[in-house]
């Protein structure tokens, strides 16, 4: 699991705002996680809330008959997560403040995306 850790410090890093960034399995259970250290982004926390969302996300487009999920976002006063699946089993998240650099933020988590999928699966 080191280069998935590699690939989410990069992310982390490239986008200004980011708070952290980690992988998950869909039962909320953390595969690999980075970022800042305490309260701001706790990575069990964050694993557990965004399979949440993801999970609620593709049964209401699986309702509307909308098409497969490829991205979720959750967004408050002062931060926000950006979810994106990996094949049907993990996901990558990456939380920031508001002020994110959004564009950047889903352009970088798209190439992390795919990046773990290779680690993944090969």
């Amino acid at each position: 699991m080191g280069r998935i850790k590699d690939i989410l410090l990069n992310l982390h890093r490239s986008v200004r705002g980011s708070l952290g960034a980690a992988v998950g399995k869909v039962s909320g259970e953390v595969v690999e996680g980075s970022g800042t250290a305490g309260k701001e982004f706790d990575v069990t926390i964050a694993i557990e809330e965004f399979s949440k969302a993801l999970k609620y996300a593709k049964e209401a487009f699986d309702r509307l008959k909308a098409g497969d999920v490829t991205a979720v976002m959750i967004s408050s006063e002062e931060k926000l997560g950006i979810v994106m699946p990996i094949g049907e089993e993990y996901f990558v998240g990456l939380a920031g403040l508001r002020d994110i650099d959004l564009k950047k933020a889903i352009f970088e988590l798209k190439i992390a995306q795919n990046r773990i999928a290779d680690e993944l699966y090969g």
